[in-house]
């Protein structure tokens, strides 16, 4: 199905897409460089990511340290 993975900063904003298009089932890793979606270094915090599959979505907290 078609699967997304958006990062937003605690405010709201839509900070990166790490994968958008169609996957098969399966397990999958995937890592962020954190930089925003024009290549620039985002500050340390805490950003909220979701992924979505289909109607399905998972979303959930993290923190980023330098």
């Amino acid at each position: 199905s078609d699967v997304s993975i958006i990062i937003y900063s605690i405010l709201g904003s839509e900070v990166a897409t790490i994968n958008k298009g169609v996957m098969s089932p399966g397990r999958y890793s995937v890592s962020w460089d954190a930089t925003n979606d024009i290549g620039q270094n985002t500050s340390s915090g805490v950003y909220v990511y979701r992924v979505q599959a289909g109607n399905k979505s998972l979303t959930g907290k993290m923190l980023f340290l330098k």
